[in-house]
This record gives C-alpha cells, structure tokens and sequence, in this order.
C-alpha cells in the first residue's frame, strides 16, 4: 500500500512538471516542438471512442495509450494498426504482448512507423520535378513492461528509441512512458494516468527540440451491463506541454462481446471533432481469438481520417468449458485464472454460492496448479483453472452458463474476495 501512495503521488505531481501549453504571450505553443507524429492515436478501438482511452487500455494497444493497462492481456497478442492520415501519409504499427510462465508480468515489443510514399525532388527551376525523388517519416521501437502490484493496482511502463528522417537528415532519440490503472470495483470503474513522452532535448536541421510531453487522466465506468450487453463510457482530460488543456469523451456498447459500435467527441481540439467506429470478434479456436476494428475521425478541413486494427488473441490453455476472465465472457474457450493477476490461491476457498464458500466437486479441482492447503500463501497462479477438460453440468454456473466461481483470494494471502468472475 505505501508503494502505490508514492506512485499516486508522483503521478499528482508529475503535472506541475508538464511545462504550461502558453507562455507569458498567452498563446498556446503550437508547433515548437518535434516528434509530433508520438501525438496520433493508432488504434481504432481506442480512436473510435473519442481517444478517451487512458482509462479503459485493456488491451496490446495499452502501450500506447496506458502502459499500466497491458496487464489486462490474456496469455498473448498481437495487434496491427494503420492509419490513414491527412495529406496521403500513413501511420502503421504492430505491437507483440506476451506473458512469460516465469516472470511476473506482462511484456510487449512495439513498432510504429508516420511515412509517406516518396515524392518528387522540386525547386524553383524545376517547379515539376528533377528527376530526383526524397522520402520522409519516422520510426519508433518499443520495449513494455506491466505488473500487478495488487488485485486492483497495476503500473507499467514503455521504452521507445526515436529516429526521425527527412531527405538526407535524421536524428535519433528516446523516449519513455509510464502509466498506471488502479481498479475501484463499483461498475467496473477505473482510473488510469500516465505520462508520455518524457525525453530530452534533440537537435534537427541545426534546430533545437524537445518531444511533446503529456499528462493524461482518464476513467471509465460500465452504465449498463447485463450477461450478454454492456455500455462502457470514457472520459479523459490532457494536459500537452505544446497546446491547450483539453478532454476526450466516449462510448463503447458490446454485445457478447463479439460486436463492438463506438462513438466519441474530442473537446477543444483544432481539428479533431466527432469520432465512430464498429468492430467484430471470432473466435478461431478453443484458445485463439479474432477482432477487427475499424474508427473514423472527423478532422474538419482535413477530412475524414480512417484506421483500422486486426488484433489475435492466443490465450492459455483452456478447458472446454465456458470461461470468464477479468469480468468478461470469451466464448468457445475455458475458464481462466489471469496469471500473475492473483498472487495467492486456497483450493478451501472456492465458493459455489454468489458470496458464500462452498464446496466444489471433486473434478471442478482438477489441475489447479501449485496450491497446497498447508501453506498460508501459495505460487503465482500460472495456469488454467481447470487445466484439465470437464463435463459442462460438473461444476456450478456462472451467469446461467457452467464454469466455476470466484477463488477466495486477496493480495496478502488472506483470501477474503467472494462472488463470480
């Protein structure tokens, strides 16, 4: 508890650091600073619900937006994003997050590229072309991390070498990003806050720069939610160190989990106003998982900005059996335990009631792994629960369809959580 109140703390007044967006002139400095392509949201998902984003990042995309929220990754994925931005550039990604089985935590590797195709060498003697053609665009490499560090506290953390080229010039840099996402527990909320591109000063062109820094608080909260439908609203607020304060608000309605439609409005932007977007899952076998996203953005003048994201999900060994993970339904897989989530486990404490313990049929205990009822504090979980398939009416239902219920866990070892999963 007392590491997470230091964290809030730096978190609280790392702002006082971002440096004002206008100075003494009283106009917002737009413009003076460089990297600004760190600046383009590239998940569809994410864009589609009006950026509002650093609150919700429960997916491979968090390492962009909330590298606390990477934690939220089931077993593996991988995620590709493209975008089609003003003025025919383009700005592609693919991001790889993994659970290692003997490290605790989630890792990424990221890769992010703003480039345009190469155009033609002009002057004021050759207005249509030398002849000669020159490219242009930037590139950024990434290394995440995130762990738990309660069942409702979690931070992260992401790494990027910068290059940066135009022509025949190009500079090199680095960046780092920190994020956390700490769980309230009450209609799913959460708050999450980061800080971005943090880094020193680089020199282009014989001109001096510095990367635009920015804080960002967000949160996001359930309205509605039954069994097969929920309702996601997301509000964040930034304050960049090169523009003015401003806020992002967004929507996401799920049903099944499967079909996604999400709608947002970006507050007291130049250029960016409403946003949308729709998506689609499949599952593509007993452990792996499909998403298609897709999200337009209204820039004014600049029209419309389209992205798209294909993301796979593998998750861990699963069981036939329904499972729920992290509060959500994946049909065609088994029932999970998030690895490195819940750091103890008592096979005592499982409750077959809504709130009470109970006792559980035999096979319902099959392959729960490294737990022993001697121990007061057991290993990380580090597989499925059950490891091993079972029959669909062996075990007590979950939501009306069968799977087992919540572990009696906390973080300390005392095991006092109850209710479903």
């Amino acid at each position: 508890m007392k590491r997470i109140a230091i964290l809030l703390a730096i978190m609280l007044v790392l702002p006082s650091a971002v440096p004002t967006a206008a100075n003494a002139a009283g106009f917002a400095k737009v413009g003076t600073f460089g990297g600004q392509f760190l600046k383009i949201g590239t998940s569809a998902r994410a864009t589609g619900m009006g950026s509002a984003y650093s609150g919700v990042a429960d997916d491979a995309n968090a390492v962009f937006w909330n590298p606390g929220g990477l934690v939220n990754v089931l077993g593996n994925e991988v995620s590709i994003n493209h975008v089609v931005w003003a003025a025919d550039i383009k700005l592609s990604s693919a991001i790889v997050a993994f659970n290692p089985r003997t490290i605790p935590g989630t890792f990424a590797f990221s890769l992010r590229s703003f480039w345009m195709d190469p155009d033609l060498v002009r002057t004021a003697y050759n207005p249509e072309g030398t002849g000669q053609t020159f490219d242009a665009g930037s590139t950024t490499m990434g290394l995440s991390y995130a762990r738990f560090f309660t069942d409702k506290f979690s931070a992260g953390f992401t790494l990027n070498y910068l290059h940066m080229g135009l022509a025949e010039a190009s500079v090199n840099s680095g960046s780092f990003d920190f994020g956390i996402m700490y769980r309230i527990g009450v209609k799913d909320l959460k708050l999450g806050m980061v800080i971005q591109n943090l880094g020193g000063n680089f020199t282009f062109d014989e001109r001096e720069s510095k990367l635009p820094l920015v804080f960002k608080v967000g949160t996001s909260f359930n309205a509605w939610k039954n069994e097969r439908q929920r309702l996601t609203a997301a509000f964040e607020f930034q304050h960049p160190s090169d523009n003015v304060e401003r806020a992002n608000v967004g929507l996401e309605y799920a049903m099944n989990d499967m079909f996604f439609a999400r709608g947002g409005y970006h507050v007291g932007y130049d250029t960016d106003g409403l946003s949308f977007g729709f998506g689609a899952a499949i599952p593509t076998g007993e452990s792996n998982r499909l998403q298609a996203d897709y999200s337009g953005v209204d820039m004014g003048p600049l029209g419309l900005v389209h992205r798209m994201t294909v993301s796979v999900m593998f998750y861990l060994e699963t069981s036939t059996a329904p499972f729920m993970a992290m509060g959500r339904f994946f049909y065609g897989g088994g029932f999970m335990v998030r690895p490195h989530h819940i750091p103890y486990v008592d096979v005592a404490h499982i409750s077959e009631g809504a709130d009470s313990p109970g006792s559980v049929p035999p096979i319902c205990r099959q392959g729960l792994p490294h737990v022993s009822r001697q121990r007061p504090l057991c290993p990380i979980v580090s597989r499925v629960i059950p490891a091993n398939p079972i029959a669909a009416g062996d075990c007590p239902s979950v939501g009306g369809r069968p799977g087992l219920r919540r572990l009696h866990l906390s973080a300390d070892g005392r095991r006092q959580f109850s209710g479903r999963l």
